[in-house]
């Protein structure tokens, strides 16, 4: 018996190295890194034509080992064009990003999958009242809603969605994430529509949310921390 087990633990383990091993080899020979950048370089004409604003993204980075996981720095959503009070992007973030272990996935024969992280770091986001009471986000929203259907237009029949199946949801139970993060995010509040007529300006600064070892199965543990009208933290919720 123990042999037996011996032998069927070598076998799984050989299996886990040709498959790891294949896979990586793909990874090295097809240089994912620079097809993803081309492809979001290609996608980004259209996205600013919907938002009606200048994007710009960074540099997007994959790793195979220790985990599965990738990067997205730099992404920008530009400020209106012709609003001098709108003097930053709408929309900023350092970087994006997750990690799954994968060789803890294989080798669990996919019965345990593990996200290590995922993450958001260095959010900004700038909301601007302009002298005329309109905000700095409108125009976006405007041109989202002209893209839309009329009313009047034919609409195709929508099927009503399908119940999660049973393999699914077990499959999901199996899933669990070490960490979600939000860090050192800011909104900052900039209103120039004031009585006075000079602009009134106020931060949520060094915001950051952290959920850690969630599953469905158990109750979410939640932090949160932030500099709210302040430079140092000054609140905190955790439960």
């Amino acid at each position: 018996m123990k042999r037996a087990l011996k032998i069927a633990g070598i076998t799984i383990g050989v299996i886990a190295l040709l498959l790891v091993g294949g896979s990586a080899l793909a990874y090295l020979l097809i240089d994912l890194d620079k097809v993803l950048n081309e492809q979001v370089a290609k996608a980004k004409p259209e996205i600013e034509a919907k938002l009606g604003r200048k994007v710009s993204v960074g540099e997007i980075s994959t790793r195979f080992f220790p985990t599965l996981g990738g990067t997205v720095s730099s992404i920008e959503i530009a400020p209106a064009e012709g609003r001098a009070e709108d003097d930053r992007p709408l929309l900023r973030v350092g970087s994006v990003g997750f990690d799954i272990a994968i060789w803890r996935a294989i080798l669990a024969g996919g019965d345990e999958v593990v996200i290590d992280a995922a993450y958001v770091d260095g959010l900004a986001v700038n909301l601007v009242r302009y002298k005329d009471g309109s905000l700095s986000y409108q125009d976006i929203l405007d041109k989202l809603a002209a893209a839309e259907p009329a009313q009047d237009e034919p609409k195709e029949e929508e099927k009503p969605s399908e119940p999660m199946s049973p393999e699914v949801q077990a499959w999901l139970q199996k899933v669990s994430v070490n960490e979600l993060r939000l860090a050192d995010a800011e909104i900052r509040l900039v209103d120039h529509a004031t009585a006075t007529g000079q602009p009134a300006e106020s931060f949520v600064r060094k915001l950051g949310v952290r959920l850690n070892d969630v599953r469905l199965s158990d109750p979410i543990r939640v932090k949160v921390e932030a500099a709210v009208f302040a430079d140092a933290r000054n609140f905190a919720f955790e439960t």
